[in-house]
């Protein structure tokens, strides 16, 4: 195995963890060495590797000379081929009970059989019994000269204090990527392979590597030493790729396929996930993949480059894509990719978690947290470019527990005979509302904006009332563009049933496709709540303000005088009027608590 042929010999051999050898170094040459250390840290670090090259450098004969073992004399050689008699490691897993540490205890005090100090190795001593900690805990306070204690674990809060405070502690820390990579390169060189650069042509040719592919086995280890040897091993012995070994997919295509996220190219998006699943690939490992890129798109976006883990071909594109993002954006990609990497473990269509995932991230997909309990706001979320997209919905609702706390009073913004027009007019659906924008004339011969909403009345009135709300803007290459006030408007617009009647009537008039694309305006008032809004009762010619919601309230937006918000409810006699009755018709149903 390539992590015991190639485990270390000496320090100078030692990557990473430069802090603890650094620590062992100075005290060996100071002659203060502490006579019981704590090791611990994640599997595969080194720590019992850095135990037994501690026990060499006492033993060894020459060992002042270089500040380093020799590896030549016979204290050297003998740790180095494990039969050094005075060298103990205990596994504490399969020998944790208090006979075994009395075992140590009794035989202790006996003077070296072959050199001029015991050293005792205790892996996963987190293992021990509540026993075996208190038959170790005066042995470890006073032990015998020249003898030295290494306790070895992966999991420290599991020791107890009192063996804690009797021991120097250490911390082995994961190893970077770079470290990593090194101690590959080093093993590969070993193995009569040639390091190739990432854009050498020829590196499919003869025995080489290329840098990258060391680079992918080092990020996939996280960090353990002996997992990347491992895993190297598989590839030389087995001649297999790296990226079939790891069953990964690669950063070039996640890179690519975060391109299309942010670029909201949903098609390419779907393609890229199922030629994925059509090649084989593990989607629980791509899913992790690209959580990864996504903490580096956070590294790079706030110039964090020493904790960025990406090959120097693949940085420029990260920075350019950190560039065009948010961190709203980071957090929403975060959030959907992590449900979907939860999702993947059970889902019946493998592709169909990452697959919503991108819908939820593009604005096109219902996200889970927004879905409705008992209450749908209009726009939860203020500012548009913060706010999820929410399910299409024909009825606005507001919960019955939202009660105003106090009582609302008159916005000096409205004036009440303005107020008492507006009302009235949305109420009767008069043609010359100043509710509503007017069709505004195009400087073509073809189209007009009048036209356009006769034509969509004709074919669905609720729709055209809608699309009264909204401004037409101008054509854009094949598309028409609309700018709406509302984002509960916006949205309904957006609902493919609605968006294909749009298009129908576009492709009549205009005798071509026609693509309809609708945006929130600037100005728009975003955040329809009972903190903004006022409530008045409508009989007859008179408007009320009243002190909170009731059954027949109109609800009004306190900071915008040019529009009145569709009622909050409607009693079921209001039906049988004429009036009432078209305001249902238009506003999309019934609205009800």
């Amino acid at each position: 195995m390539f992590y015991q042929k190639y485990r270390p010999s000496k320090f100078s051999e030692v990557f990473g963890n430069e802090n603890v050898l650094n620590t062992l170094k100075n005290a060996l040459h100071k002659g203060n060495l502490p006579h019981a250390f704590l090791f611990y840290g994640p599997r595969g670090t080194g720590k019992t590797t850095m135990a037994r090259l501690l026990a060499k450098a006492l033993a060894c004969d020459n060992f002042s000379k270089n500040n380093d073992a020799c590896c030549e004399c016979s204290s050297c050689i003998s740790i180095g081929e494990g039969r050094y008699p005075d060298l103990l490691e205990i596994d504490a897993a399969s020998n944790n009970s208090v006979d075994n540490i009395r075992d140590i205890n009794e035989k202790i005090g006996l003077a070296p059989t072959f050199g001029k100090l015991k050293f005792y190795i205790i892996d996963e001593v987190h293992m021990l019994s509540k026993g075996a900690f208190n038959a170790l805990l005066k042995t470890l306070e006073e032990p015998p000269k020249n003898t030295y204690f290494v306790l070895a674990t992966t999991e420290p809060e599991k020791v107890i204090e009192t063996i804690k405070s009797r021991c120097q502690q250490l911390q082995f820390k994961r190893a970077s990527v770079k470290d990593v990579s090194s101690k590959l390169k080093y093993i590969a060189k070993k193995e009569g392979y040639v390091i190739l650069s990432n854009d050498d042509k020829n590196s499919k040719k003869g025995k080489g590597f290329l840098e990258n592919d060391l680079n992918k086995i080092a990020q996939a280890s996280k960090g353990g030493f002996r997992d990347a040897e491992t895993l190297l091993e598989q590839v030389i012995i087995g001649g297999i790729e790296v990226d079939e070994v790891l069953n990964t997919v690669g950063l070039d295509y996640t890179v690519r396929f975060m391109e299309a996220v942010i670029g909201k190219d949903l098609r390419l998006c779907l393609e890229l996930i199922n030629d994925i699943y059509s090649k084989g690939k593990n989607l629980e490992s791509w899913n992790k993949e690209i959580l990864f890129y996504i903490r580096q798109l956070i590294l790079v976006k706030n110039d964090l480059k020493d904790l960025v883990e990406l090959d120097i071909n693949l940085y420029p594109l990260a920075e350019n894509q950190a560039a065009q993002i948010s961190n709203t954006f980071i957090l929403k990609a975060l959030k959907a990719f992590n449900n979907s990497y939860d999702l993947l473990k059970q889902a019946y269509i493998q592709t169909l978690p990452l697959e919503g995932a991108v819908l939820e991230i593009i604005g096109e997909g219902i996200s889970s947290s927004s879905l409705p309990n008992e209450t749908i706001n209009l726009n939860p979320g203020g500012d548009n470019s913060n706010t999820e997209s929410q399910p299409p919905n024909t009825k606005n609702q507001i919960s019955k527990k939202e009660k105003p706390k106090q009582k609302q009073k008159k916005s000096e913004k409205i004036q009440t005979s303005n107020l008492k027009s507006k009302v009235l007019n949305v109420i009767n659906l008069s043609d010359n509302s100043e509710v509503f924008s007017q069709p505004q004339e195009l400087n073509t011969k073809t189209f007009s904006w009048g036209d356009f909403l006769q034509n969509v009345e004709n074919e669905k009135p609720t729709l055209a009332a809608t699309l009264r709300t909204c401004k037409h803007i101008g054509f854009e290459s094949n598309k028409i563009l609309v700018e709406a006030q509302y984002q509960f408007h916006k949205e309904r617009l957006e609902i493919s049933g609605t968006r294909d009647i749009l298009e129908a009537v576009l492709c009549n008039m205009l005798n071509s496709k026609v693509v309809f694309s609708c945006r929130l305006s600037k100005e728009a008032n975003k955040n329809l709540t009972d903190k903004n809004i006022s409530y008045v009762t409508v009989k007859a010619d008179e408007i009320t303000f009243t002190s909170g919601k009731k059954e027949d309230d109109f609800a009004i937006p306190q900071d915008d005088e040019n529009f009145v918000a569709s009622p909050v409810t409607l009693k079921k006699e209001a039906k049988n009027n004429s009036g009432t009755g078209d305001a249902l018709s238009d506003f999309g149903g019934e609205f009800e608590v």
